[in-house]
């Protein structure tokens, strides 16, 4: 979970919205999700040798249309986060629709490598995959949300420390 953190931090940092990212700082930070999914999901499964083996290219092929969502949902928000104080009500119609496209199309990935897994590995490795990629996704889309400027002027309160 120490990679968790690194990603969340990673997060935060490229979504400082007080400045406007620049594409190399975006590139970086898509290569550094990238290489920590992959890190995360190693350390948490746990796999045998032969599992490894099996989950090797099922990965790989999930990390390839998880980098497609990641670039879209970049994407999204910082073009929101860039007009947001002049974007007309249809505009942010449209942000909400295009997020909420972005995220069905995240959960029914999630579905779909979550049934692969359990077919070819066991169901208990594609639980425990559905969590880690759930938690990663949702981890990732509240740092993200927690630093957008909002209409109010003001960002997210930050979660209660535990």
């Amino acid at each position: 979970m120490k990679h968790l953190f690194s990603l969340v931090f990673c997060a935060v940092a490229v979504y400082s919205w007080g400045q406007s990212p620049n594409a190399v700082t975006l590139e970086q930070a898509k290569r550094f999700l990238q290489a920590e999914r992959e890190e995360i999901f190693i350390q948490t499964l746990r796999l045998s040798v032969s599992e490894a083996s099996v989950f090797h290219p099922i990965f790989v092929e999930y990390n390839r249309e998880k980098r497609v969502l990641d670039e879209l949902l970049i994407n999204k928000f910082v073009t929101y986060a860039e007009g947001y104080q002049s974007m007309s009500p249809k505009a942010m119609g449209r942000f909400i629709k295009e997020t909420r496209r972005v995220q069905r199309k995240d959960l029914n990935i999630r579905k779909r490598y979550y049934h692969k897994l359990r077919k070819e590995i066991s169901t208990e490795i594609a639980v425990q995959f559905y969590e880690v990629d759930d938690l990663l996704s949702t981890s990732l889309r509240l740092n993200v949300l927690s630093s957008l400027p909002f209409l109010s002027g003001q960002a997210l309160p930050s979660a209660p420390k535990r």
